[in-house]
């Protein structure tokens, strides 16, 4: 098998000579690379679905808390039209995101 053809060969290349090393890495080295690169893995997803559930749960609470600003009659006209445009700002954030996910 060809060395650029192995997937176990590393190829390193060094800048200031100019040179290239080719070395083959051993099947201790590819598994423990392969552990870490799933340990890296699923610490990305932990952290993407941590940061997803925070901030869907903080959105829809700052939206109860619009929508319920909006309908509560005792609430000031300044308030109600505030909340109504955080409210309108959340709403618009969410279908451009959904949209957006759509296209790509």
């Amino acid at each position: 098998m060809e060395p650029m053809n192995d997937p176990n060969v590393q190829i390193l290349k060094n800048v200031s000579r100019e040179s290239i090393e080719i070395q083959r890495a051993g099947p201790e080295e590819m598994a423990s690379r392969l552990r870490q690169q799933e340990a890296d893995a699923k610490l990305r997803r932990w952290k993407d679905g941590v940061l997803y559930t925070v901030g869907l749960i903080s959105t829809a609470a700052i939206l109860i808390a619009c929508f319920w600003m909006v309908l509560n009659q005792s609430a000031s006209p300044e308030t109600r039209e505030w909340a109504r445009s955080i409210a309108t700002l959340i709403i618009g954030g969410l279908v451009g995101y959904l949209t957006g996910k759509a296209r790509s």
